[in-house]
């Protein structure tokens, strides 16, 4: 909860940097993406989470999540803009379970055709994705045994 608090807390400094001191507009009224940030911010810290939970290897402690956010940047358009199109002609479902899609797809969205059944829909799988992996990783981390301070 502390890091999720402190992730919001500089996501709302940077969006208001970006609107107000910047003079960039996002297209997104500043309530909607604080809420968006926010959850896109849970949603990284309970991915990471399951992640922590899952990977015993130190090693792969650093590797798996940076694969994983660039993966998931890589097909949301953010490296290549096409990317995105193709897999949702060709296959719509990476684009519903990948979080980096959906967050900027729910931006997207709301900045262009206000707040649609398509906007609250990546926002309700974007909850959901949370809940998920809060429950994962608890059902990994409840048998773990810690030693006693």
């Amino acid at each position: 909860m502390a890091g999720t608090l402190l992730q919001i807390v500089s996501n709302i400094i940077v969006v208001i940097y970006i609107q107000y001191i910047l003079g960039i507009n996002l297209g997104v009224p500043m309530g909607t993406m604080i809420i968006l940030c926010s959850i896109g911010s849970g949603l990284g810290i309970s991915a990471g989470t399951l992640m922590g939970s899952m990977i015993r290897n130190e090693r792969l402690l650093v590797t798996v999540p940076l694969f994983f956010t660039m993966i998931c940047s890589f097909f949301s358009g953010l490296m290549w803009g096409q990317i995105k199109q193709l897999l949702q002609y060709n296959c719509p479902i990476i684009n519903k379970i990948n979080p980096a899609a959906l967050l900027t797809d729910a931006m997207y969205i709301r900045s262009t055709y206000g707040p649609t059944d398509e906007f609250y829909q990546d926002t309700l799988i974007m909850c959901l994705m949370i809940v998920g992996c809060l429950i994962v990783s608890t059902l990994f981390l409840r048998r773990r045994k810690y030693v006693s301070l």
